[in-house]
């Protein structure tokens, strides 16, 4: 996604398949010119932005179920005036809960790990990547 280098005083570029930094004509610094495009595609902030939106919804759901046990465990100790469930009828609703809640905090972690985990070394082979691809 490097397209060229450019000379900071007389303008003139030069392939970037070559290491310098220095104009040969003039010694201006010679900076790297990319193709902003195609890195803007290529790591999209909106694709972050719904793995980031993903990982809320599934810690939001984690949250209701969290909620709603407590809720059935405070009607099984007569905390209510109204029991609307029976004691068979309650553990099975826990026991679902509880399933479903290791569920979504195994996935929350993987998808957490996935999106939070990305080192700058990482990142920056997944550019040179993303350049080589684009050369083809």
């Amino acid at each position: 996604m490097l397209t060229h280098l450019e000379c900071t005083r007389c303008g003139e570029h030069y392939p970037a398949d070559r290491a310098q930094s220095v104009c040969p004509q003039d010694a201006g610094i010679l900076y790297a010119r990319y193709d902003l495009p195609a890195i803007k595609a290529a790591f999209s902030s909106a694709r972050l932005a719904g793995r980031a939106d993903a990982l809320g919804e599934l810690l939001g759901e984690e949250h209701d179920l969290a909620v709603l046990a407590e809720r059935v465990r405070s009607d099984a100790h007569g905390q209510r005036a109204r029991s609307t469930l029976g004691r068979g009828s309650r553990r099975a609703l826990l026991k679902a809960i509880a399933r479903r809640r290791r569920r979504l905090r195994k996935r929350a972690l993987r998808d957490g790990g996935r999106l939070y985990a990305r080192r700058p070394k990482r990142f920056v082979r997944r550019v040179i990547a993303a350049v080589e691809i684009s050369r083809r």
